[in-house]
């Protein structure tokens, strides 16, 4: 092989490094441009669910809530300096401490299992919790509410959806939609 052909084969090597390079870089850079694009639209996603006037945000000493007048169940009001932990729960929880937690972003998952048999409300449950292990560490809670009108209820901070069966896109998406809009997002 002569000098001049080995300097063409060394210039066409050069030359697919560097297309190997800006292929590389070229996807990369798509994929950042993809992922800022994603999240900008997901931030502009309009809430969903009802929109509920806000009751306040006090704070009142554990035991001591004043009597609630609005939404049922509560989307805002006056609440305990203390949340509850995210997650699914069997037995009721004070509103004063899911209030905050709505304060802080949460969406909860209120759910009625007056009007159903045990194997209905089961598997309502069953769907609370699979809807809640798929956010993980999100800011969800699932938690009984006896005497409701509808088997599930959706609330965040002024916002609820009212279902009269479980939904499960429909609570996904209200989640994704409404999950840290409130006045203190960045709170535990």
């Amino acid at each position: 092989m002569g000098t001049q052909s080995k300097r063409i084969a060394r210039r066409e090597r050069q030359r697919r490094k560097r297309l190997r390079r800006w292929l590389v870089g070229g996807t990369i850079g798509g994929a950042v441009v993809g992922l800022i694009v994603l999240v900008t639209l997901a931030s502009f996603q309009p809430a969903q669910g009802e929109s509920v006037p806000i009751e306040g945000a006090n704070h009142a000493p554990i035991g001591e809530l004043p009597a609630r007048v609005g939404a049922e169940p509560p989307t805002s009001g006056t609440h305990y300096g203390r949340p509850a932990e995210a997650g699914f729960y069997d037995e009721p929880v004070e509103d004063g401490y899911l209030i905050h937690n709505l304060e802080h972003g949460y969406v909860i998952i209120w759910y009625n299992c007056d009007g159903i048999d045990q194997t209905a409300c089961e598997g309502l449950k069953d769907g609370v919790r699979r809807v809640i292990a798929t956010f993980r560490d999100a800011k969800v809670i699932g938690v009984p509410r006896d005497g409701m009108e509808a088997t599930i209820a959706l609330t965040s901070w002024g916002r609820i959806d009212r279902l009269e069966w479980f939904d499960e896109a429909r609570v996904r998406s209200f989640i994704r939609a409404n999950l840290g809009r409130a006045p203190e997002p960045d709170a535990p």
